[in-house]
C-alpha cells in the first residue's frame, strides 16, 4: 500500500488536561523525548515541543475538573 499525505496539513498541537503540572511534565517530556519550548514556567500552561521540530508540540494545560470519561 502507498503512503498518502494530506498536502500541507499537520497537527499543530495536542492539548492535554493534567491535574498536577510537575508530574505531567515529568512523565510527557522523557515519554516523547520533548523539551519545555519556553525557558519559564508558568504553573498553569506550558508547552513541550520536539527539539527535532518534527512532531507536533504538546501543550499541557492544568485543571481542577475531574476526567470526563473513561481514559483511552
Amino acid at each position: 500500500m502507498a503512503h498518502t499525505t494530506a498536502g500541507d496539513l499537520r497537527v499543530g498541537a495536542v492539548v492535554i488536561n493534567v491535574r498536577d503540572m510537575d508530574r505531567a511534565v515529568r512523565f510527557w517530556a522523557p515519554a516523547l523525548g520533548y523539551v519545555r519550548r519556553d525557558p519559564d514556567w508558568d504553573p498553569s500552561f506550558l508547552v513541550l515541543a520536539d527539539p527535532a521540530g518534527a512532531g507536533p508540540s504538546v501543550s499541557l494545560q492544568l485543571t481542577d475538573a475531574p476526567p470526563a470519561g473513561p481514559g483511552r
